[in-house]
């Protein structure tokens, strides 16, 4: 049987196709590996907004542009493991579903997108194994519950004017979805926060306040209007089963540092609101709460300890630097940054006080902060900052960056 030369050059483009559509399949899977100088390092990070994961003696994160990367703890090398579809803001999520099974998860999309993917990568065989298409966008990390005796485990996530949904982790499907109250659209930004039978979340534009469903059915439980948006973080006391947070109708991007906001308290066992106290200035990821005292950093540049019960507010620290990033705690010791990046941190000591004519004590406690740590970091910090060890990993618009606090 002859070949004719047409069909020798039809089976050679043949072949050169699938020979190149089997490179292009092989190195998409393929991991970029970067080796250099710590600078060299963040720089090709770019900005990151969202948490770092410390695990098994190296670093991972998503940048910005959506890209998951292994980090060597040194900042000396770097690789890539995925790309997403999207801008993201990088909130991770670890689950550990066995000893020997670990998965990163993470949502992308970011304010104005109205589509996004949430995304479950494999350490262990460095794959992702899902990716999840939802309504909106994703911007904060997700909530995972577990149940070792029934083998059930089950995530909750907001995406954006997509509502609140919670999906079940070991096949993947969809358990309930809520995207309306009282006729009016559910716009959520904030992590989860589970209590008992309660998921709470914060809703924004046409709801502002924070929302309870039921989270075995997602029906609403309690709906808690706040004067402004709950933009700010959720907290929550696992001891007390305190909500808590900042609402303003200010944003990371706002240029007004005198824009109010208020410091709420919501008692999630008694389902009411404790408190809501308003200051002059924000911060976008909240308070920290020690005992009934929160530590309070503003845009304002103010630095101030808040008692709820005693009613006792004390400046701590006054500086022309806005500061909207959250506190981090290590012992007694506690470290905020400005926008610009002056790190302080203050120590936490305790006031003996005594009748001063019988010397006897009182019963009462107050307590003082003194100034330990001033430094100014040639950063600009745009995420939530976080503690490791005795070091700082702080979100910047050059990568991330690892600060000691001793």
């Amino acid at each position: 049987m002859k070949i004719t030369q047409s069909k020798t050059k039809f089976f050679h483009q043949l072949y050169t196709f699938f020979f190149f559509v089997f490179i292009l399949i092989a190195s998409a899977g393929a991991e970029e590996i970067y080796t250099g100088s710590k600078e060299k390092i963040q720089s090709l990070i770019g900005p990151v907004y969202g948490n770092t994961i410390d695990f098994q003696n190296h670093f991972y994160a998503v940048s910005s542009s959506g890209v998951l990367f292994k980090i060597q703890q040194d900042f000396t090398k770097m690789t890539v493991l995925h790309k997403g579809q999207s801008q993201s803001t990088g909130y991770l999520t670890l689950y550990e579903k066995s000893d020997k099974e670990h998965i990163l998860i993470w949502g992308d999309g970011i304010h104005f997108h109205n589509k996004s993917q949430l995304y479950f990568y494999h350490i262990e065989s460095n794959s992702l194994v899902k990716s999840i298409p939802l309504d909106g966008h994703i911007e904060k990390g997700v909530i995972i519950e577990e149940n070792k005796i029934q083998n059930a485990a089950h995530l909750y996530v907001t995406h954006g004017d997509g509502g609140v949904s919670k999906i079940d982790l070991m096949n993947y499907g969809l358990l309930w979805n809520k995207k309306d109250y009282n006729k009016s659209p559910i716009h959520s930004d904030s992590k989860v926060i589970i209590f008992d039978q309660l998921a709470c979340f914060g809703v924004i534009k046409n709801l502002k306040g924070i929302l309870c469903v039921q989270k075995m059915t997602g029906d609403i439980v309690k709906f808690f209007p706040l004067k402004y948006q709950p933009f700010g973080e959720l907290h929550y006391d696992q001891k007390t089963h305190e909500l808590y947070g900042f609402s303003t109708d200010a944003s990371m991007t706002e240029t007004e540092f005198r824009k109010p906001s208020t410091l709420y308290l919501i008692n999630l066992s008694k389902q009411s609101m404790t408190f809501e106290k308003e200051f002059r200035g924000y911060n976008i990821f909240g308070p920290m709460k020690i005992m009934d005292e929160f530590l309070v950093s503003l845009s304002t540049g103010e630095i101030l300890s808040y008692s709820h019960t005693r009613q006792d507010l004390k400046m701590i620290h006054d500086f022309p630097e806005p500061f909207i990033n959250n506190f981090v705690a290590k012992e007694n010791r506690y470290c905020t940054l400005g926008i610009m990046g002056k790190l302080l941190c203050f120590e936490r000591n305790k006031i003996i006080n005594s009748d001063p004519k019988t010397n006897a004590l009182k019963k009462s406690e107050s307590f003082q902060y003194a100034k330990v740590k001033d430094e100014r970091l040639l950063i600009t910090t745009i995420g939530e900052t976080q503690l490791t060890g005795n070091f700082l990993l702080i979100p910047t618009r050059q990568g991330i960056h690892k600060v000691d606090i001793q």
